[in-house]
């Protein structure tokens, strides 16, 4: 019956479709010029579950089954093993939310890899086949300032934890209390880790000098800058990301699995997040777990984020100086 096999060619469609957003950034990996069409259909895929959408293909995938005569998911292959990956029954809208970050964080941590490993992406992009530098392909199309550069790439970083807060219900915003306590706590909890990362490295323990060392050759077009910029750059920092890994992925992820679930969850994404090197991405979980386990204690975004800002500065200031010391 023609409507009954177009029904199960959608299924199939749907769950090519599925496979091929969570997991076609692998192909760019090999053919960079996929990610033209991997990135909106990831994005399609994230956005529909974020927000509580219904995929086209369902509803399609229903009327072609009704104008078979009513015969739904009885017999055949589709029906028995492919239907119910694709439509596996009702789901909450935290589940929903949790699928919607899932399609996002393994896209994030492929296309990391791909930027700052295999150099394929700016030739995909149309640039030169160089070394991509601190920002990767987006060198392309981001101001040639590395300071202007950096604030656009952290104030992206801001504007999609807004949108996701809002979507989600998890405005970053309202976890916020401006607070003498919080501010002082922020500073005090940090200042200790920052200063230990740069003692360790003093004394040449490997895993702070390979952390400073990766960080130096990746950020070196900022070191340059002044100390001002350096401060706003931190700061910038110290809200995006808390703003988006605490204050929304933590927050969205403890909704659905436990507040220890929730800091494990954004702590993975953080240094996925920050795959630049397997010891950064170590180093950068670890810390998310910490700046996580703040939230928690504190219950006030501001803590994270003052803490991470932080620690940005203090890292940033000691190897301005040290790279200063070489010349």
């Amino acid at each position: 019956m023609p409507s009954r096999l177009l029904a199960d060619l959608v299924v199939v469609l749907h769950l090519g479709f599925i496979l091929f957003s969570v997991l076609g950034g692998l192909f760019v990996l090999r053919r960079p010029r996929m990610a033209w069409i991997h990135v909106p259909a990831a994005a399609w895929a994230a956005w529909v579950e974020i927000s509580g959408r219904d995929c086209p293909l369902t509803p399609l995938e229903t009327m072609l089954r009704l104008a078979a005569g009513g015969v739904a998911y009885e017999g055949g292959f589709v029906d028995r093993y492919l239907a119910p990956i694709v439509y596996p029954g009702p789901l909450t809208r935290q589940e929903q939310v949790l699928l919607g970050i899932a399609v996002v964080a393994v896209n994030a941590v492929i296309y990391v890899f791909v930027l700052f490993r295999r150099k394929a992406v700016a030739r995909a992009f149309g640039g030169p086949a160089r070394a991509p530098g601190p920002f990767g392909a987006l060198g392309a199309v981001l101001p040639r300032s590395p300071f202007w550069a950096a604030i656009a790439v952290e104030s992206g970083v801001v504007l999609v934890a807004l949108a996701l807060g809002s979507l989600m219900g998890y405005p970053p915003l309202h976890q916020i209390q401006l607070e003498g306590p919080g501010l002082l706590w922020g500073i005090g909890a940090v200042l200790p880790v920052a200063l230990a990362v740069i003692l360790a490295s003093h004394r040449r323990l490997a895993f702070a000098v390979r952390l400073l060392d990766t960080l130096e050759d990746t950020l070196q077009p900022l070191l340059a800058g002044s100390v001002g910029r350096l401060a706003v750059i931190s700061a910038v920092a110290g809200v995006g990301e808390e703003a988006l890994f605490r204050g929304v992925v933590q927050s969205a992820a403890g909704a659905a699995l436990g507040p220890w679930g929730g800091l494990l969850v954004a702590s993975l994404f953080f240094g996925a997040a920050h795959l630049v090197s397997r010891t950064y991405a170590v180093m950068a979980m670890g810390f998310g777990l910490y700046l996580g386990w703040l939230l928690i204690v504190f219950d006030n975004l501001l803590v994270p984020i003052v803490g991470h800002a932080v620690y940005d500065f203090v890292l940033l200031l000691h190897l301005r100086r040290s790279q200063a010391g070489r010349r």
